[in-house]
């Protein structure tokens, strides 16, 4: 559903249905899913320009799942639109280094 609502522009609808699948997972989160709502998450941040939020919810997933390069990329975008270059380069090189 998140994702439709995405696709479709609908931002955040999307985050909401997101936020809605994270508060449903399971503690144990066995099926790994948590990192992947937490990117879709940041991608509906970063289309709504909640920059803080991006950044703080891709830190989250990448604790997760250090090497996924679509969080790392939003990331650095995200610390980019602060004027944070230096910082989005290096969290660009830090993914290519665990990849």
């Amino acid at each position: 559903a998140g994702n439709a609502k995405y696709k479709d522009g609908r931002y955040m609808e999307a985050l909401r249905e997101y936020q809605r699948g994270l508060e449903l997972l399971p503690s144990d989160d066995p099926e790994g899913r948590r990192a992947a709502l937490l990117g879709n998450v940041a991608a509906a941040c970063l289309m709504l320009r909640r920059l803080e939020e991006c950044q703080r919810v891709c830190e989250e997933s990448l604790g997760l799942d250090p090497s996924n390069a679509k969080i790392r990329a939003r990331l650095a975008t995200a610390q980019a639109a602060f004027g944070e270059f230096i910082l989005a380069r290096q969290t660009l090189a830090e993914g290519k280094a665990i990849a």
